[in-house]
């Protein structure tokens, strides 16, 4: 028997812990956030982290059609001609990478055109260096600029923890208007130029929030008394009842029976 060779694979950027989602554990089969203190984080950041399957960006619909003749066949068969050959049914895979850095949602079946860029924030007023991909840097063009794809683009079409990062401290910077303090005519035309983006404070402090982050924040939102449980509550309301005089006691109890009876 001939020795068998296998074929030699090369290190490639998918060689790291590979997930089905980013956040995908903390939501069951449903979409509905697993129970203890991921259930009591805010909504809106909820949704932010929700899993959302991102588009397939690297197939078109088929535009035409062809005709073509099968062998032992005398029929002619209609087949679409399809633009790029990625019409695939696989699954998406996130490497760790890609979640430090700016892929975008781009999925090849092999590996994504990366190239070392330095980017310009305007409302941040620095230079952003970091790796991203020849689809983010297309999707920067059509966004006129690298702060608005940032803001307008959804977290599951922006697959970054980075750029959700940059995101958080663009809206944080937004909303407490921050921005260029010595420069009154750049303050200005930031302030006209992204005035659709703002948001509330407290709001934009959890955009950008890792679980773990998140799950911090909601546990100094709770011990700080913004947030108690509903025993908690009860208790303090049946201390308060035992300790009130017998005949407040008496008449409290005869107004509550008589509010029951109606």
């Amino acid at each position: 028997m001939p020795n068998l060779r296998l074929p030699f694979v090369p290190k490639s950027l998918f060689n790291s812990p590979q997930r089905p989602g980013p956040y995908h554990f903390l939501f069951d089969a449903f979409g509905n956030p697993v129970d203890g203190i991921i259930s009591r984080l805010p909504q809106h950041y909820l949704n932010q982290i929700k899993p959302v399957r991102p588009p397939n960006l690297n197939w078109e619909p088929p535009s035409s059609e062809k005709f073509i003749r099968t062998k032992g066949r005398g029929s002619i068969q209609k087949e679409r001609i399809r633009k790029q050959a990625t019409d695939i049914s696989n699954s998406v895979v996130y490497p760790a990478r890609s979640r430090q850095e700016l892929w975008g949602a781009t999925r090849h079946i092999w590996r994504p055109y990366l190239l070392h860029r330095t980017l310009h924030s305007e409302i941040l007023d620095r230079p952003i260096e970091t790796v991203v991909s020849a689809t983010t840097l297309d999707h920067i063009d059509e966004h006129f600029g690298f702060d608005s794809y940032i803001l307008e683009t959804p977290p599951h079409l922006l697959q970054s923890e980075f750029g959700m990062k940059l995101k958080g401290e663009m809206l944080v910077c937004l909303a407490k208007k921050c921005y260029y303090p010595d420069n009154p005519e750049m303050h200005r035309m930031i302030s006209e130029k992204y005035k659709d983006h703002v948001i509330d404070l407290e709001i934009a402090e959890w955009v950008g929030l890792t679980p773990l982050e998140a799950v911090f924040k909601q546990q100094l939102a709770e011990s700080a008394g913004k947030y108690r449980p509903k025993k908690e509550i009860l208790l303090d309301e049946l201390l308060k009842k035992l300790s009130m005089p017998d005949d407040e006691f008496q008449k409290m109890l005869a107004e509550e029976d008589k509010a029951l009876s109606s």
